[in-house]
C-alpha cells in the first residue's frame, strides 16, 4: 500500500502502523469467523446426539426383527426383507458364490 504525501506517493515499510480503519475492518472479519467456528461446534455437537439417538433406533429396530424372524424358526441373521405394509416377511436368497463368467477362447488366426 501506499500513501499520498504532498502529492507523491509515500511508500509504507514494516514500521509503519496500520491504519485504525484496517485493524477495525481485520478484528470484524476475525470476529466473524471465530462466530461461524462457534456456529460449527454448536451444529457437530447436534451431528453427535442424532447420530447417538440413531444408532439406539437401529439397535432397537434389529432386535425387533431379529426376534420376528426367531419367532417363524429362522436364525437371527436370516437375509429377509419386511413388507411395512402388508407385514409379509421374504427370505432373500443369496448365491453362495458368484455366477461363472465364461472366460473368452482365443481363436486362431
Amino acid at each position: 500500500m501506499s500513501n499520498q504525501t504532498n502529492g507523491e506517493a509515500k511508500r509504507l515499510t514494516t514500521e509503519d502502523p496500520v491504519s485504525p480503519e484496517t485493524l477495525a475492518a481485520f478484528q470484524q472479519i476475525l470476529g466473524a469467523r471465530q462466530n461461524i467456528a462457534m456456529e460449527l461446534m454448536a451444529l457437530e455437537q447436534l451431528k453427535i446426539q442424532l447420530l447417538a439417538g440413531n444408532k439406539k433406533l437401529q439397535e432397537q429396530h434389529d432386535r425387533l426383527f431379529q426376534a420376528i424372524l426367531v419367532e417363524r424358526g429362522l436364525a437371527p441373521q436370516t437375509p429377509a426383507e419386511l413388507d411395512a405394509k402388508t407385514g409379509k416377511i421374504t427370505v432373500v436368497h443369496v448365491p453362495q458364490s458368484p455366477p461363472e463368467v465364461p472366460l473368452p477362447t482365443e481363436q486362431p488366426s
